[in-house]
């Protein structure tokens, strides 16, 4: 499972980083009752990529929000003492229908807050649900994820966990 918490009344995970770029580690905290994703980042790149980097990671952003009903707050830091390297601190929180509720300014380290309603979850506010997926697709699509990048030898499940626990302290 992924980790679900409870305070304040919602119900929230944590995906770290570029976790976030990939829609299943959300999509498993959202079907364990998630309303909220908490997305750290600590990003110091080069900076010829950072607005492409932006772009990207916003949009990714976004889409989970929207696909996945969840509402989601981005803390990212501001940096620029490597030479070459920026970490452009684009904090946001986006509300379930992927619209920023708080934002921000690019290079500003600012705090930002929003207030989540329960109405924002519901609709007219959001449209199709991952809950009204007909049975038979989540079946088919848990085994085909299931066959998916399964470890073909011990060897491969090795690296894959070592991976894990090195590059992303599971």
């Amino acid at each position: 499972h992924v980790p679900v918490f409870e305070a304040h009344g919602i119900r929230f995970a944590v995906n770290i980083c570029a976790d976030s770029s990939y829609q299943l580690p959300a999509m498993a905290a959202r079907l364990q009752g998630a309303q909220l994703l908490f997305t750290p980042h600590n990003n110091e790149i080069p900076d010829f990529v950072a607005d492409d980097h932006r772009r990207w990671v916003r949009n990714c952003h976004i889409a989970l929000a929207c696909h996945l009903q969840l509402a989601v707050a981005r803390p990212n830091i501001v940096k620029s003492d490597r030479p070459g390297k920026i970490g452009y601190g684009d904090s946001f929180i986006l509300s379930p229908q992927g619209t920023p509720l708080a934002e921000a300014k690019l290079f500003k380290n600012e705090l930002i807050t929003a207030t989540l309603k329960p109405e924002m979850f519901d609709p007219p506010w959001v449209w199709g649900s991952i809950y009204d997926t007909p049975g038979w697709l989540r079946t088919h699509l848990a085994e085909m994820l299931t066959d998916h990048r399964a470890p073909r030898d011990e060897d491969e499940t090795r690296y894959w966990l070592e991976n894990m626990a090195v590059y992303h302290r599971y």
